[in-house]
């Protein structure tokens, strides 16, 4: 649900039939609420750690994942570095046809 790929909003008619019978949709978080960690996200004082964002224990599980997976030690990373490192990531990664939203969004 959280893709912005073009394929992913092609329904089905049955499923759009399900769509608009429906009394309710929710979704598992508010987009207010999406908004508002991008906002607070993008305002991160350089000088605060991934450590001191996260906690010791997640902390310590990213940084695990982090190592296994890129061998990189998020120690000592700043947290406002990590976030724009994200986001360069998930650019690369958009296609052409991709939708201006994602599909939670989008229902």
């Amino acid at each position: 649900m959280h893709v912005q790929d073009n394929r992913a909003f092609i329904f089905s008619d049955s499923v759009l039939s399900a769509l608009y019978r429906s009394e309710v949709f929710v979704m598992e978080v508010l987009p207010n609420d999406i908004m508002k960690a991008v906002t607070q996200r993008k305002s991160l004082d350089e000088g605060i750690t991934i450590r001191q964002v996260l906690g010791q224990e997640d902390f310590e599980k990213l940084n695990e994942r982090f190592l296994k997976e890129q061998s990189i030690d998020l120690d000592g990373i700043k947290a406002n570095r990590l976030a724009l490192s994200m986001q360069i990531g998930n650019n690369i990664s958009k296609r052409n046809d991709d939708h201006p939203t994602f599909v939670d969004a989008y229902l």
